[in-house]
C-alpha cells in the first residue's frame, strides 16, 4: 500500500448513513449499517439535542426502512437469523424508548417495504410464494413457465411474485391486497386506506406497468396511468393527486424519468418537470450506499420534490402544481443520496469524492461525522475536467495517489467505465478509486455518451453501440495524458464492470493502447446474453436494435467473443457465479477464448454472488476483488510480481 491513503482491508472501517425520516413530533430516525466479515448490520439512530444516538440495534437482528405513522409509531423492516436462513419481518418501533414489537413475519417470503396504510394497517411489500412453495433444491424439477425465470440478487422467480399485503398492527392479521398472477411494485399507500401500486403485468414486457390504485376496503379500483415505466410513486394522506415517476419509451431505456402528477377523480396527468432536459433518478455511481427504503417522491403541501441529476451531481428540486421546478436543496460538486421533507424540518444525506454519505439537515448542517477516519488517510481530491470530441463535451476527473509529487510521465494509470450504461460517475464516494490510487495508480474516470446526467440525445446511444462511445473514452484517455502531465504514456490498463466490462472487452479486440485489462461482471456475447439474462429478451432488443435472428450479424459486431482472436492485453476476468444480469457463461466464454489465443489471463468466480458484488456483495468478498484487481494492474503497470 502507498504510505498514504486505504488499502482493500478499510472497506470494513466504512459506516453507511441512509434512509432518513421524520416524525410527525418532529424526531429525526436514519439508519447506521456497518460491515462485518459475512454480513452486513444496520441499526436505527435517532438525533436528539443536535447528535446522533442509537435508537435500536441488536446482535442478532437488522433494522431498516423506517416509516414513521400518523400516532407516534414507527413501522420498520426487520431481519434476523443465519444468512442461509434469514428471516424477515415487520415491526414496530416506539422512538421514545428504542422498544421494537415484532407485528409480522410471514413464511416463505421476503419482506421488501412498509408503508403505513391507514392509523391501524400497514400495507408490506414482500417477495412472495404460494403456501405449498418447495424449495428449488427439493423438488424432481423446475417447471418454468414464464418469463422471467430468475432475477439478480433474488433467484428463481418463475412461480413467485412482488405482492403487497395489508397488515392490522398490533395484531399482525394479514392479507394480501394484490391479485396473484402480477408483479406489484413499486408501491405506496394513503391513510384513508388506498393502495397505490405499478401492475406489471405484461411478461414481455416486463418494463410496462399500469399504475392502479385500490381500495381494499370497497373493492373499487381506479386506472392512473397505462402501460408506463414507472419507477416510483408519493401519495398524499388521501387520494386525490398522485405523483408518478417515470416515462413512456419514447426513448426506449435511454429515455429519461418524468415527474408526472394523476389526478384520480379524473384521469388526468400532468408533467411537472418535462420542461427540465435533466433525468429526474439518481444514477450517480458510488459503492459506499447503505439499504434504503428513501422515497425519491415526496410531497409537501402542493409541492412535489424529487432529485435531478446533473453532470455526475444530484440535487432535489420542488415542483409547485402550477409554475416552474425550482431547487430546493443545492449541494455543488456533491451528491444528495436521500432526503426527507417535512413540516418539523428537512434532512438529507450527502456524499463527495472524499467523504461517504453523512446525515444533514437543511436547517443545521452537518449532523454526522462516522467517517472522518478517512480524512487522516489523506486520500486526495479528483480533478474535474472537460474533454471535446464531434461537438459533445466530456465531463471527466483524474484521481491521483495520494501524496504524489510533480513528476513527468512517472504515474501509471487505469481507465475506469462505468455500468449502465445509462449511470454515470461524478461526485459520489468510490471507495474502490481511492484504494487503487493509494495503490500508487491514478484513476482516470468519465461519462462518454451513453452517460445519464446530461440530455436524452446524449445518453441514446441505442444501436450506436462501440461508436461514438468508444470514441468518447478514447478521447477522455488521451485529453487526461495531456492535461496531466504526471501520467505515463505507456504504462496505462482499462478495466468496467457491466457495461463498464463490456466496453473494456471491446477496447482490448480494437487496440492495443492498454497494457492492463480488468473486466468484471461483463457481456462478451450479446446472444447468448438475450437467452440467459434476466433482462436479456427486452434489454438486448432494445440495445441493439434487434433480435438475435433479425440480424445475427449486428449482435456478432457487438461481441468481444467474435474477435477474441484480435486481443493481445492481459487480461483479469472477474464475475460472480449468481450473476443472472450478465450470466456466468458471458465470463466463461471469454476466458475459454482468451486461454485459446495465448493472451495472458485470469478468471475469478465468486461464489453465491450476485451482479453487485461490489457494491453490496458479502463484505469478505468486495474486500478480496478489490485485492485482484490492484494486483493485475500493479503485476502489469507498476512491474509488481503476481499471479497470471
Amino acid at each position: 500500500m502507498h504510505p498514504l491513503g486505504v488499502a482493500p482491508e478499510d472497506l470494513y472501517n466504512l459506516v453507511l448513513v441512509s434512509d432518513p425520516v421524520v416524525t410527525p413530533e418532529g424526531l429525526p430516525l436514519f439508519v447506521i449499517t456497518t460491515l462485518e466479515r459475512d454480513s452486513y448490520r444496520s441499526r436505527i439512530y435517532s438525533v436528539r439535542r443536535g447528535r446522533p444516538r442509537l435508537l435500536a440495534g441488536g446482535l442478532e437482528e437488522s433494522y431498516t426502512c423506517p416509516k414513521p405513522g400518523p400516532d407516534g409509531s414507527v413501522a420498520i423492516v426487520y431481519s434476523r437469523g443465519p444468512s442461509k436462513n434469514r428471516r424477515s419481518g415487520v415491526a414496530l418501533l416506539d422512538p421514545d424508548t428504542g422498544a421494537v414489537t415484532r407485528v409480522w413475519e410471514p413464511e416463505k417470503k421476503r419482506v421488501l417495504g412498509v408503508e403505513w396504510a391507514g392509523h391501524d394497517t400497514l400495507a408490506v411489500s414482500v417477495l412472495d410464494a404460494p403456501d405449498n412453495w418447495k424449495p428449488y433444491e427439493d423438488r424432481d424439477f423446475l417447471d418454468i413457465n414464464r418469463l422471467p425465470f430468475w432475477a439478480d440478487a433474488t433467484g428463481w422467480v418463475f412461480d413467485r411474485r412482488i405482492s403487497i399485503y395489508l397488515v392490522r398492527v398490533p395484531q399482525g392479521r394479514a392479507v394480501r391486497a394484490t391479485p396473484e398472477d402480477i408483479d406489484a411494485y413499486p408501491f405506496t399507500a394513503t391513510l384513508d386506506g388506498w393502495i397505490i401500486y405499478g401492475a406489471r403485468r405484461y411478461e414481455l414486457s416486463p418494463y410496462e406497468a399500469d399504475v392502479v390504485a385500490f381500495n381494499p376496503s370497497t373493492g373499487e379500483k381506479r386506472l392512473l396511468a397505462k402501460r408506463m415505466t414507472v419507477t416510483a410513486l408519493a401519495a398524499r394522506d388521501t387520494l386525490d393527486l398522485v405523483a408518478i415517476r417515470g416515462h413512456f419509451r419514447e426513448r426506449g431505456s435511454a429515455t429519461h424519468q418524468r415527474v408526472y402528477v394523476a389526478d384520480a377523480e379524473t384521469g388526468k396527468l400532468s408533467c411537472l418537470s418535462c420542461d427540465l432536459q435533466f433525468n429526474t433518478a439518481n444514477s450517480v455511481n458510488s459503492d459506499a450506499r447503505g439499504p434504503s427504503c428513501s422515497r425519491p417522491l415526496q410531497w409537501l403541501d402542493d409541492n412535489v420534490y424529487f432529485p435531478i441529476h446533473k453532470a455526475g451531481r444530484v440535487d432535489i428540486y420542488k415542483a409547485p402544481l402550477q409554475g416552474e421546478p425550482v431547487e430546493a436543496i443545492e449541494a455543488p460538486e456533491s451528491v444528495v443520496d436521500e432526503y426527507y421533507v417535512s413540516p418539523k424540518g428537512t434532512f438529507y444525506t450527502l456524499m463527495t469524492p472524499t467523504s461517504p454519505k453523512e446525515l444533514y439537515s437543511a436547517q443545521q448542517g452537518k449532523i454526522t461525522s462516522f467517517n472522518t477516519w478517512l480524512e487522516k488517510r489523506g486520500i486526495t481530491t479528483p480533478a474535474h475536467y472537460v474533454a471535446s470530441r464531434g461537438g459533445a463535451s466530456l465531463d471527466y476527473w483524474i484521481l491521483m495517489p495520494p501524496g504524489s509529487g510533480d513528476c513527468e510521465a512517472c504515474t501509471p494509470w487505469v481507465l475506469y467505465i462505468h455500468g449502465g450504461p445509462k449511470t454515470s460517475f461524478g461526485y459520489g464516494f468510490m471507495f474502490e478509486f481511492h484504494a487503487i490510487a493509494s495503490s500508487g495508480i491514478a484513476v482516470v474516470y468519465g461519462n462518454p455518451r451513453g452517460s445519464d446526467g446530461y440530455s436524452e440525445e446524449f445518453a441514446d446511444i441505442r444501436g450506436r453501440y462501440g461508436t461514438d462511445d468508444y470514441e468518447d473514452l478514447l478521447a477522455i484517455a488521451r485529453d487526461a495524458v495531456r492535461r496531466m502531465k504526471a501520467l505515463s504514456k505507456e504504462l496505462r490498463g482499462v478495466a468496467g464492470g457491466s457495461y463498464g466490462g463490456w466496453m473494456t472487452n471491446y477496447i482490448i479486440t480494437r487496440t492495443t493502447e492498454f497494457r492492463a485489462a480488468v473486466t468484471m461482471r461483463s457481456c462478451s456475447n450479446w446472444t447468448s446474453f438475450y437467452g440467459t439474462s434476466d433482462i436479456g429478451w427486452w434489454f438486448a432488443e432494445d440495445q441493439i436494435g434487434y433480435t438475435p435472428w433479425d440480424e445475427p450479424s449486428e449482435y456478432e459486431r457487438v461481441s468481444p467473443l467474435f474477435s477474441a482472436n484480435k486481443v493481445r492485453t492481459p487480461t483479469l476476468i472477474i464475475h460472480s457465479m449468481a450473476d443472472y444480469r450478465c450470466p456466468m457463461e458471458q465470463a466463461l466464454q471469454l476466458y475459454t477464448a482468451l486461454r485459446v489465443n495465448r493472451v495472458p489471463t485470469r478468471l475469478a468466480l465468486f461464489p453465491g454472488e450476485s451482479h453487485g458484488l461490489m457494491r453490496g456483495g458479502t463484505p469478505r468478498r468486495r474486500v478480496a476483488r478489490l485485492r485482484l484487481v490492484i494486483e493485475w494492474l500493479e503485476k502489469h503497470l507498476a512491474g509488481k510480481k503476481g499471479k497470471e
